[in-house]
């Protein structure tokens, strides 16, 4: 006999309601690539200009700045300047998840070199540089005239620690596209890993030549000024880079390093220091452990030692830079303790 209607009604009301779904997790500070290089829509907004369409030679990752529904809004490089733009959420994947796609995907076109180089990229980005070298050395065997995937090679070649090859890789980069600074500046920072501060310089200054504009090569010459002894050309390069590169965490990061240490007292600004030093942990959204180091010196430079040694003591925490620059970290959060502000020390005249 069927129930009544009210006792079917009274039981449907008694039932536990479904469980809500989870939201899908935010994508922003991700990373993501383009599914389709060379093919993809994106929507820029120019430096200087109005929103544009373009299509997007996404073969490097870009960062999400806003998740939306259908779509990321993502940081990237318009014709070497920093810029927005929104690309489909259809049209991308994340880091994390890039390697498996790709695979995936070059199972059925094992042809397909673009993948290659995404994949390979993301291989980079997750330190998986053995990896990334393959499909890289597979890239520049089935593009031989392409300087993108030379210099690119380049820069696996560095992370990984092979310095020469590297170089070999840069040169072969820009005699292909010897008017760009892409992989000149590359080189120089080779050199700069070498301690060739003079040969350094010399990439520098020819990424410069090139392009006026180009803010890497200003933030990296100040870093070879420093290591020749320059300090006051260091400064301004310095102040060139943080102008250029406006939403960067390392313009303001070397501009504060320097405001901080400069070897003569009248160079030096504790309170703009620590301004540049703030505003490069507010742009790195404190990731970076020498941005941390450099807020350690602007707060010993400040007179505020106590914050000097815990800011410190964090950048320590952090096994890269303890791989780079552990002993000279280490003395720094010994003077902070000492309450003695770190000093660049001037070379020795011959």
């Amino acid at each position: 006999m069927p129930r009544p209607l009210s006792l079917l009604l009274a039981l449907l009301a008694a039932a536990p309601a479904a469980p809500a779904a989870d939201p899908p997790p935010s994508w922003v500070g991700e990373k993501v690539f383009a599914h389709r290089p060379g093919s993809s829509t994106i929507w820029v907004d120019p430096p200087g200009g109005g929103p544009a369409i373009k299509t997007a030679l996404m073969y490097l990752d870009c960062t999400v700045d806003e998740d939306a529904k259908g779509y990321v809004s993502i940081r990237l490089q318009v014709e070497g300047k920093p810029t927005k733009g929104k690309i489909a959420k259809a049209d991308v994947v994340r880091l994390g998840d890039a390697p498996a796609y790709f695979s995936t995907r070059l199972k059925t076109y094992p042809k397909w070199t673009d993948g290659v180089i995404q994949r390979g990229w993301a291989y980079h980005l997750l330190d998986r540089q053995e990896e990334a070298l393959k499909d890289f050395d597979a890239a520049v065997a089935a593009r031989p005239a392409s300087w993108f995937v030379w210099n690119n090679r380049g820069l696996i070649r560095t992370a990984a620690g092979d310095l020469a090859g590297a170089v070999r890789d840069f040169d072969e980069a820009v005699k292909l596209e010897p008017k760009l600074p892409a992989p000149l500046y590359n080189r120089g920072l080779v050199k700069l890993k070498q301690k060739d501060y003079s040969g350094a310089f010399k990439e520098f200054e020819a990424a410069v030549l090139l392009d006026p504009d180009y803010g890497p090569a200003y933030l990296d010459r100040s870093r070879a000024h420093e290591g020749l002894g320059e300090f006051d050309a260091a400064l301004a390069d310095a102040g060139t880079a943080a102008r250029l590169m406006p939403d960067k965490s390392w313009g303001a990061a070397r501009l504060a390093w320097l405001l901080a240490t400069h070897p003569d007292a009248g160079k030096r600004d504790g309170a703009k220091a620590l301004a540049e030093a703030r505003t490069a942990y507010d742009r790195g959204h404190g990731k970076e452990a020498e941005v941390l180091a450099v807020l350690a010196a602007a707060y010993a430079e400040a007179g505020d030692f106590d914050r000097a040694v815990e800011w410190q003591a964090k950048a320590l925490e952090n096994p890269q830079y303890v791989k780079e620059s552990g002993p000279a970290g280490e003395a720094r959060l010994a003077g902070y303790r000492k309450r003695v502000p770190y000093r660049l020390v001037k070379p020795e005249k011959k």
